[in-house]
């Protein structure tokens, strides 16, 4: 049969797309397509036995495949959300949605959700699938939704009263239904992306060679067997979905249906206003319960379609760039919390500066990988790793000797590490964990290593804060937050000990030759919410695409750390986006800073003895 062919050479390096029902057929064919023009494919099939078979089959045609496996089954509304919360989480753009994945005429049969299996896996699973994933498309923008459909949706009848089918059920009747949802769905998915940057096509593959037909028995199945002369293969199946996602005249919303490549005429049926929004209600009903995930999913999207409206020269999300040239040679820093993250990112920034790094860890495994690493990417790079546990005072103690037994001098300090709203606990040393993680352990260290930085001068100190601080108090009656503690609160806390810890520091400092600053890296995408709950952390997870990456995050440490200008205490210790920020009344109230600083070093005081 005639098969036009798709003519758009555009190619799609650093775009994501995902394909429902890739793993064979015209969803097979599309993926590869799109890989081979450079695309990162994510195949969300139902079967990941035969996914990966596929990705292995794909990635041996296609040498440089970017691809990622997820399951996906329709016929479940849990899975759907499943999908698309991993897709949120993990995925910082979304520029291409191909439903694609379909059943054929099987026998009646509900799914677990108690819709007929047509219906929800030809329409209402893409129906739930789009809307969740809809904040990353607009985001992405401009991006596009193609709904895989077919001729047989000039056939199709809706009937409202009668979904189920239960009395009804003819499966070709049910399959031709389910192809006119899919119309209708995009004619209403048209009219409210209008704006958005995001378009969305149905197509008809027309007759093709595929599984698809398997559920058929008897004369219909025979039929299919005497016209297979006549299907398109699944390649040439695959050209009129490969002509909306990638024709260069269809990033603007140009018609609706398309058919061999080009614009096609749609039923009556697919036309009526009236059904199209009728059925948009009675499906966002249908799912109404997967997609109700809270505040944090309503803020997430706000931030998403925000990042869009918001460029990165704005620096609203973003954050300057440290400029200094300074080069490192015959210095040595040590880092806490270099492993990974943030901290590696200073690390690795600073060995390329010809800077000694002393990475402190507590796990020492992480911490020679890091540092492997680093050597492999700086040849000249010197690492040395010391072991550090901040939630233990006697470990900072044993650090602190390791690091004055090997290094005779300490020019910069960088106070990187911590921990971010873990659940109550305390430490050995009976402190709360983030209390003592983010500022104690840190006071303990620089206390001990002072005279050596000191004796080094000029030398910096750097405090890693947060602009939690300005929600920060201090409760001076129940600092380890055992009559009431809530993570954020004890979060913000600790960070605002570490700007009152730099207060007092620089005071100390006068004269010394040592400066001491306190940096916000901004909202950064870590592991630092490791002890989040799996929602919390699908919640956080959205905000990747806006958050700045790890290396992004360590540019106002590396300017406090090597800008010239700053070689001498400023009138302004807080830095954020590399430039000053002048703090909250709060955080400037000397009283409150000696005060912390006389119960910090009490606590510590048998270590500071030794």
């Amino acid at each position: 049969m005639f098969s036009a062919k798709c003519k758009s050479k555009a190619r799609l390096e650093g775009r994501t797309a995902i394909v429902t029902g890739s793993n064979t057929g015209i969803g097979y064919e599309t993926a590869k397509e799109l890989l081979k023009r450079g695309a990162r494919v994510i195949l969300a099939n139902r079967d990941l036995e035969k996914s990966q078979k596929a990705g292995e089959m794909l990635c041996a045609e296609v040498p440089a495949c970017q691809l990622r496996l997820l399951r996906l089954d329709l016929a479940s509304l849990k899975s759907v959300q499943t999908f698309a919360r991993e897709i949120l989480a993990t995925e910082s753009n979304v520029h291409l949605l191909i439903n694609n994945a379909g059943v054929f005429a099987c026998p009646y049969t509900l799914t677990e959700d108690g819709n007929e299996m047509q219906f929800q896996t030809n329409h209402l699973g893409h129906f739930l699938l789009t809307l969740l994933l809809l904040p990353a498309l607009k985001a992405s923008a401009p991006s596009r939704i193609i709904n895989v459909s077919s001729k047989l949706h000039w056939l199709g009848k809706i009937d409202f009263d009668d979904m189920e089918m239960s009395k009804t059920y003819k499966p070709t009747k049910a399959y031709n239904r389910s192809k006119l949802c899919n119309m209708l769905f995009t004619k209403e998915l048209i009219k409210r992306l209008q704006g958005t940057g995001v378009v969305a096509y149905t197509v008809d593959p027309g007759m093709v060679a595929t599984e698809a037909t398997r559920h058929l028995t008897g004369t219909a199945a025979s039929m299919q067997k005497k016209i297979e002369f006549a299907k398109k293969s699944p390649l040439q199946g695959a050209q009129t979905t490969l002509h909306c996602a990638l024709s260069e005249k269809l990033a603007v919303q140009k018609g609706m249906h398309y058919s061999e490549c080009s614009s096609a005429a749609i039923s009556c049926s697919a036309k009526r206003k009236e059904d199209a929004e009728k059925l948009w209600k009675l499906s966002e009903d249908l799912v109404a319960e997967f997609t109700k995930s809270g505040r944090c999913t309503c803020f997430s999207t706000v931030i998403l379609i925000l990042q869009k409206s918001c460029s990165r020269k704005m620096g609203l999300f973003r954050n300057g760039t440290c400029n200094s040239d300074a080069k490192l040679d015959g210095k040595t820093v040590v880092i806490t919390g270099a492993n990974s993250g943030i901290g590696f990112e200073t690390a690795r920034e600073l060995a390329k500066r010809g800077a000694r790094v002393v990475m402190a860890n507590r796990n020492m495994e992480l911490s020679k990988r890091a540092a492997e690493k680093i050597r492999s990417e700086v040849p000249y790079a010197q690492v040395n790793v010391v072991q550090l546990n901040l939630a233990s005072l006697k470990s900072v103690e044993s650090c602190a000797d390791e690091i004055l037994r090997t290094e005779s001098q300490i020019n910069i300090l960088i106070n990187n590490a911590g921990v971010f709203m873990c659940p109550f606990m305390l430490t050995e040393d009976d402190l709360e964990t983030q209390f003592q993680t983010n500022h104690l352990g840190h006071f303990l260290l620089t206390l001990l290593l002072l005279p050596r930085i000191e004796s080094s001068a000029p030398a910096r100190i750097i405090n890693v804060s947060s602009s939690g601080y300005k929600s920060g108090k201090i409760n001076f009656n129940d600092l380890q937050s055992t009559k009431k503690y809530k993570p954020l609160g004890a979060y913000n806390q600790s960070k605002l000990c570490n700007i009152l810890f730099t207060l007092m520091l620089t005071k100390r400092m006068e004269g010394k030759n040592v400066v001491a600053y306190a940096v916000n890296p901004g909202l950064v995408y870590t592991d630092i919410t490791r002890h989040w709950s799996d929602r919390a952390n699908s919640c956080f997870a959205r905000f990747k695409c806006i958050a700045k990456t790890p290396e992004e995050g360590a540019q106002t440490t590396l300017h406090c750390a090597l800008d010239e200008k700053l070689a001498n205490q400023q009138s302004q210790i807080y830095f954020d986006d590399c430039r000053p920020q002048t703090l909250r009344r709060h955080a400037t109230n000397y009283n409150t800073a000696r005060k912390l600083w006389g119960v910090s070093e009490e606590l510590v005081r048998e270590f500071l003895e030794d």
